[in-house]
C-alpha cells in the first residue's frame, strides 16, 4: 500500500456573489461528522442540553453546519496567525498570559505583567511575582502622598533594569527602579548583559 499526502479537508476559493455582484470568500470543509441532537448525553448533561438550547434547539444536519463554520473559522484564524505573528509568536504570548494566571497576578494587572515579563525577557512565574511586589511597593509608597501621582496618569509603575557583569563577580549585579510612568501608561525598560570593566 502507497501512501502519500492526503488532501486538505478544507478549501478557500473567490466567487462573484450573483445577486451584488461582489467578489466573496466561499470556505467549503468536507468531513465525516456523527452528530446528533437527541438522546444520549444531550438529554443527561446539562451543559449539551444548554448549549443546544442557545443554538435555537437545530437538527442534527444543522448542527452540522455550525461545526463546519467553526472549523472554517479556525482555518482562517490559523492562516492569519501564519501570515501575520505566527503560530510560535501566538503561542507564546498565550504561554505568558497562562503564566501569568497561574502566578496568581490579578485580572486587572495581567497586561502589565506580561509587558514586563516581555521587557526582561523571562516568561516565568519568578518574573510576574518580580512585577507584583514592584507593584505592591509602589501603591504602599505612593499611598501616603496626597494628591495624583507626579508627572502620570496612571497608578501602575514603570520600571528600569540594569545588569552588570563585573569581572571578578560570580553573580551579575541587578539594579531595578519603579517610578511614576511619565506617559499615558507604563513602560518597561530592560538593559541586560552590560558588562562594566573594573581595574583589577
Amino acid at each position: 500500500m502507497i501512501f502519500g499526502p492526503e488532501p486538505p479537508l478544507s478549501s478557500f476559493d473567490l466567487e462573484t456573489d450573483e445577486s451584488t455582484g461582489e467578489t466573496v470568500l466561499v470556505g467549503v470543509l468536507e468531513l465525516p461528522l456523527a452528530v446528533g441532537t437527541k438522546g444520549g448525553a444531550l438529554q443527561t448533561h446539562p451543559g449539551y442540553a444548554w448549549t443546544h438550547r442557545l443554538l435555537g434547539d437545530v437538527s442534527a444536519e444543522e448542527l452540522a453546519g455550525i461545526m463546519a463554520c467553526v472549523g472554517l473559522a479556525q482555518n482562517v484564524a490559523a492562516l492569519r496567525a501564519l501570515a501575520i505573528e505566527g503560530i510560535q509568536r501566538g503561542h507564546m504570548a498565550l504561554h505568558a498570559r497562562n503564566v501569568a494566571i497561574a502566578a496568581g497576578v490579578p485580572h486587572a494587572l495581567v497586561p502589565e505583567v506580561l509587558s514586563y515579563m516581555k521587557s526582561r525577557n523571562r516568561l516565568d512565574a519568578a518574573a510576574a511575582h518580580e512585577y507584583l511586589n514592584i507593584h505592591s511597593m509602589f501603591e504602599t509608597l505612593y499611598a501616603h502622598k496626597s494628591g495624583p501621582l507626579p508627572m502620570s496618569s496612571t497608578s501602575l509603575p514603570s520600571t528600569l533594569s540594569v545588569t552588570l557583569h563585573n569581572r571578578g563577580m560570580e553573580e551579575p549585579l541587578s539594579l531595578n527602579v519603579a517610578f511614576p510612568a511619565l506617559a499615558s501608561k507604563p513602560v518597561h525598560l530592560a538593559f541586560h548583559d552590560v558588562t562594566q570593566q573594573v581595574a583589577p
